[in-house]
């Protein structure tokens, strides 16, 4: 057993190692030298077969692991990455996970259906969640929904109220497929979580994060809007999450913002509440109820 070993036990912690940006076949080889009694002195470890590169990785880590090296202060960790991924090395855009999201659901409420028994359609008869249909399609005057609640229609009745709605049938998930017309279905906006490079004017909450090597990177809630693409600029920004409800920003724009901090090896954050407010349903002018207040408890 090697002196070290005998005079000097070091806590070997997985986790907080992989955070200080050291790869798992880095902490193996750390493991493997101190089970076997080896030295620590990069002259040793080169003497093992340890390249000039890994020895002088395995040497730091058994000293920060040993306390002889101290990574508590914004300073000292700035250091650190510093010399981990050299004095020179800048966050850019390619250091953000690639986006996975290009499409998000879109929902829609549906209001003002006065023939019975199509009242059933009508959102304000429903709370939250189940105030919401699925999108299908969307067309010049038209907005095609799917739905599980149907209308018992008695014999004879019609399946076509001229311009309000056509029930279009049955779907493969024993969906009712309904047609309305715009005057009595709203698409609602949805919000995406965005990180970029860039600060944005307008938010609905942002995290400003501080890089080792001085770069800002920014995790915000922004408005998708009722299209069916996710509206941001792919060459600046990246979407990582998606909701509908005001409610769901605040922890979906936090767990974005860990995540990022994490991987661009923050040293620094600071959280700024919205200056814009994120409203369900756009201001629009026509004939339809405002449900707006409902959704948005």
């Amino acid at each position: 057993m090697s002196y070290d070993m005998m005079y000097n036990p070091i806590n070997i912690d997985r986790n907080y190692l992989l955070k200080l940006g050291f790869s798992n076949d880095d902490i193996n080889m750390l493991t493997y030298v101190y089970n076997n009694g080896g030295k620590f002195t990069p002259n040793a470890l080169q003497q093992y077969g340890y390249t000039y590169e890994q020895a002088k990785k395995i040497a730091y880590m058994y000293a920060i692991c040993s306390g002889k090296i101290s990574i508590e202060t914004k300073e000292e960790m700035i250091k650190h990455l510093r010399k981990m991924f050299g004095s020179d090395y800048r966050i850019s855009m390619q250091d953000l996970a690639v986006s996975k999201i290009t499409t998000i659901p879109r929902f829609a409420l549906v209001s003002g259906i006065v023939d019975e028994p199509y009242t059933i359609w009508n959102s304000k008869n429903y709370q939250g969640i189940n105030m919401l249909y699925k999108v299908s399609d969307v067309s010049g005057k038209n907005i095609t929904i799917e739905t599980k609640k149907r209308p018992t229609l008695k014999y004879g009745q019609p399946k076509v109220i001229q311009n309000v709605l056509e029930i279009k049938g049955i779907n493969s998930k024993n969906e009712v497929v309904v047609t309305f017309n715009k005057n009595y279905c709203r698409l609602c906006n949805r919000f995406i979580i965005v990180a970029s490079l860039k600060r944005p004017e307008f938010h609905h909450g942002m995290y400003e994060i501080l890089c080792f090597e001085g770069t800002r990177a920014y995790v915000y809630a922004t408005s998708a809007g009722t299209g069916d693409i996710a509206k941001y600029r792919a060459g600046t920004q990246r979407v990582y999450d998606y909701g509908l409800f005001p409610g769901d920003i605040r922890a979906k724009l936090e767990r974005v913002a860990m995540a990022m901090y994490n991987r661009l090896h923050g040293v620094g954050v600071q959280m700024e509440p919205a200056n814009k407010k994120y409203d369900v349903l756009e201001k629009v002018h026509n004939n339809l109820e405002d449900e707006s207040e409902v959704i948005e408890e």
